[in-house]
């Protein structure tokens, strides 16, 4: 994860820190969805070359970075967690990660059977010359993030919450 705000008013660094460090856990929690709707469809169809592909076990997760990062601010921006808490007596920036890992969960299992198609695309095989599955993932993600935005009154700011591949 890259840490920079995403839209007006993510200045919550320590908290980008925080999800900067469950990168892995959150991977695994994107990836082991993908896969495991992949076997309940082949359960039903037979093995298919994108299943093929996900058995050899070679992925990259670097191509799901953007994906992974646009749901990081997606989370802060509903939740609000957007402005660095006041030093609270038992408070700890960390409980909020895990609230951030289990609403992933929740946000992961909710995403369309193509979105994770498009995960394990991207993860496990070599990427079109058209990139499109990474321009429907990181399109579709990009326009949630820029809907809440536009609920909430705020703009997106940087050139990484401004732009996904095919978007303006």
């Amino acid at each position: 994860m890259i840490v920079c705000p995403m839209f007006e008013g993510d200045d919550h660094e320590a908290l980008q820190w925080q999800q900067h460090d469950a990168y892995g856990q959150a991977l695994s929690i994107i990836v082991n969805e993908a896969k495991s709707r992949l076997d309940a469809a082949e359960r039903l169809v037979g093995k298919t070359p994108l299943g093929d592909e996900v058995r050899l076990n070679r992925w990259d997760h670097h191509v799901l970075q953007d994906a992974h990062d646009l749901i990081a601010a997606l989370w802060r921006l509903r939740f609000g967690h957007t402005q660095p808490t006041l030093p609270l007596t038992g408070f700890h920036v960390e409980a909020l990660a895990t609230q951030w890992l289990e609403w992933l969960g929740e946000h992961v299992r909710a995403m369309s059977p193509e979105q994770m198609r498009d995960v394990l695309m991207l993860g496990y095989m070599d990427p079109d010359p058209h990139y499109s599955a990474e321009y429907r993932l990181l399109g579709g993600l990009h326009q949630e993030l820029a809907d809440e935005t536009y609920r909430k009154g705020v703009r997106l700011t940087t050139a990484r919450g401004a732009s996904a591949p095919g978007i303006g």
